[in-house]
């Protein structure tokens, strides 16, 4: 019977936890475990996750007293979003991505999407100055770069073809905007890899419509409508979305749709499904 990379090491983690009082055994019954292909945020975390999609995985306590909790089930699904936005801005497996940001929730959640892809991280420190990143970036061969609004002043001057990704700062920025004016009511807000759309679900008349819009709100589309759809997720190539659909008397399925309406295709499945998310993977 074949052994998943999951469970070669899950049996190499329980081992150690058995014997953690125990050296000697430990360290004669361990093996590392033999894995073709490994990865830590798709086979492991993601995996936890579903098994355990409440339980806290990450707690930061700044010196402002503020206190943030993540799940695994958060972490999990919003690295995911993460992996296909950055994979629509042209990271690729093998890119070096030059990571500059403080003990924030972004850090770990571009951590874990970096990983998916296949990404290759370079840590740098917030008190860095813009000589320090040249040499980084040029020594480093970086592609990519993701740090927040207090440190790209430092990045004006650094030469080189990289992306610049900048994590926005709520402190930092204006008041919130609405942008959805049309009748009926909006939810699940989901942008596409790329930034230019908005994908969302939409109540109106009794009726559940999934659409698109324009970040400032403008060009709204209605793509689709039944008793109940919802729960839009983008394609990593955002051309294309994929919910899930509820009739009358009928368990939930999945359902694709290009963005002009058009090819809606229902994706098989042994069962009832819902809430899809795109793997970053996915050429």
């Amino acid at each position: 019977m074949t052994v998943s990379a999951t469970d070669s090491f899950r049996a190499a983690r329980d081992l150690l936890l058995r014997y953690r009082d125990d050296y000697g055994t430990a360290r004669r019954e361990f093996a590392w475990p033999q894995l073709d292909e490994f990865n830590w945020a798709l086979d492991w975390f993601d995996v936890i996750a579903a098994e355990h999609p409440e339980r806290p995985a990450l707690r930061i306590v700044s010196d402002d007293g503020s206190d943030v909790s993540l799940s695994y089930g958060s972490l999990s699904g919003r690295s995911a979003q993460v992996a296909n936005w950055l994979r629509g801005l042209g990271v690729r497996r093998g890119d070096r991505v030059l990571l500059m940001l403080g003990n924030v929730a972004p850090l770990w959640e571009v951590i874990l999407a970096a990983m998916k892809l296949g990404a290759v991280i370079i840590p740098a420190s917030t008190l860095l100055q813009p000589a320090d990143l040249a040499d980084r970036i040029v020594r480093g061969q970086v592609r990519h770069v993701v740090t927040d609004t207090s440190q790209v002043a430092k990045f004006g001057e650094v030469p080189g073809q990289w992306t610049r990704i900048v994590v926005g700062d709520p402190a930092a920025g204006g008041a919130a905007q609405r942008i959805s004016f049309g009748d009926g009511s909006y939810s699940t807000p989901v942008w596409s890899p790329r930034g230019d759309l908005i994908a969302f679900t939409k109540i109106e008349g009794g009726s559940f419509y999934i659409g698109i819009m324009r970040p400032d709100g403008s060009g709204e589309r209605l793509l689709t409508q039944d008793f109940l759809v919802e729960g839009p997720t983008w394609a990593p190539n955002g051309r294309v979305l994929m919910y899930f659909r509820e009739g009358r008397g009928a368990g939930p399925r999945l359902f694709s749709i290009d963005l002009t309406g058009s090819n809606q295709r229902e994706v098989k499945t042994p069962g009832d499904a819902s809430d899809p998310a795109w793997s970053p993977l996915l050429r």
